[in-house]
């Protein structure tokens, strides 16, 4: 059994990101999509306002997850970094 320090250690260098990046880039990617076929879909329609409120909330939709994903790290680091153990004072005695 791994001493209780260790195990904090292992969760705050633990890589715990490479599902939310999927997830981003899913939704970025659906976003980059939604963008291209209401461009596609200008070209044709002609109410030109449902078209360009698609394209509008896909980019409110992209910019959400992009600063959801910066903040939600910096939010992350921070909880883990309150379950580290004190530093040692190593000069001082």
């Amino acid at each position: 059994m791994p001493h209780p320090a260790q195990r904090i250690v292992d969760l705050v260098v633990g890589d715990t990101w490479p599902k939310r990046r999927k997830v981003v880039y899913g939704a970025l990617c659906f976003c980059a999509l939604v963008i291209a076929f209401a461009l596609g879909a200008a070209t044709a329609a002609k109410d030109m306002a449902v078209v360009r409120a698609i394209a509008d909330h896909s980019f409110w939709l992209g910019a959400a997850v992009i600063g959801s994903y910066v903040f939600g790290s910096i939010w992350d680091d921070t909880n883990k970094r309150k379950h580290l153990p004190p530093a040692d004072k190593a000069g001082e005695e």
